[in-house]
């Protein structure tokens, strides 16, 4: 099963790259994407795609790890189409609405736009583990010691939040198939009975969540875990190919802005 933020242990280039290199390069990646052009989006969507393949992970892996937010971008790309005036195209007769040529060139970039962002980051954590991201927010977010702020502990929650994400896909997809076993439908019902049924469902999966909460205080207390600042097995240290991969991000950059 694809999964937001899994990370798929390979040996490639980018899975070595330091993830300080990474995490920085996805940020700024993103801010630029935002604010790029047609010509900008379609860079970047062959930038993604050459640094999937040297990753040695199949860009259809990529591409289903996105998979559960499509429903998101399906109603997205429904409000833009829907509600941006313009040009119409089509009108639905019952409902007042129509669809316009503005709106469908509108949802479309937008949601390219969303789509890359999504793509790039879920690269990120294909690429790098949890401790990797762990120690590269700590390094990174240091500064913050001047207000008082432990960078350990920011990075901890960032790293536990993203250890949740595909264990939130696993336990709800439990929970339906849990539900499927007890003869719960939804393919076959409507649309008022399949949010009932959500309700329904997002009970256990609160109850499951929290208890795995529990269990990871539990686990954490047993093992004598403290706040404050960690050494690691093996520090971060930035190398020739970092140096490399960050000219050639910022070349990517540079050339998304004059495309803007």
């Amino acid at each position: 099963m694809h999964e937001i933020g899994q990370y798929i242990d390979r040996d490639s280039p980018l899975h070595s790259t330091d993830p300080r290199v990474k995490l920085i390069s996805v940020l700024a990646l993103s801010v630029v994407i935002l604010k790029t052009g047609p010509g900008g989006l379609l860079v970047t969507a062959l930038f993604l795609l050459t640094i999937t393949l040297c990753s040695k992970i199949r860009p259809l892996e990529l591409f289903l790890s996105t998979r559960p937010v499509w429903p998101f971008f399906a109603i997205l790309f429904l409000v833009y189409i829907f509600t941006t005036p313009g040009t119409q195209l089509a009108a639905i007769p019952p409902i007042p609405i129509a669809i316009s040529r503005e709106g469908l060139y509108l949802g479309t970039f937008q949601l390219s736009r969303f789509f890359l962002l999504l793509l790039a980051a879920s690269l990120l954590t294909m690429t790098t583990s949890h401790i990797e991201i762990t120690m590269a927010l700590e390094h990174l977010l240091r500064p913050l010691k001047i207000v008082r702020i432990s960078s350990h502990n920011a990075a901890l929650m960032v790293s536990m939040a993203l250890r949740f994400i595909p264990l939130l896909q696993r336990e709800m997809l439990q929970i339906h198939q849990a539900a499927a076993a007890r003869g719960v439908a939804m393919k076959y019902v409507g649309v008022q009975e399949k949010i009932r049924l959500l309700v329904y469902l997002s009970t256990p999966l609160v109850m499951n969540i929290i208890r795995r909460s529990d269990e990871l205080v539990q686990a954490m207390e047993a093992r004598g875990y403290q706040p404050g600042p960690r050494t690691y097995l093996n520090e971060l240290v930035l190398n020739k190919s970092d140096f490399y991969s960050s000219g050639l991000v910022l070349l990517l950059i540079l050339l998304l802005l004059f495309l803007a």
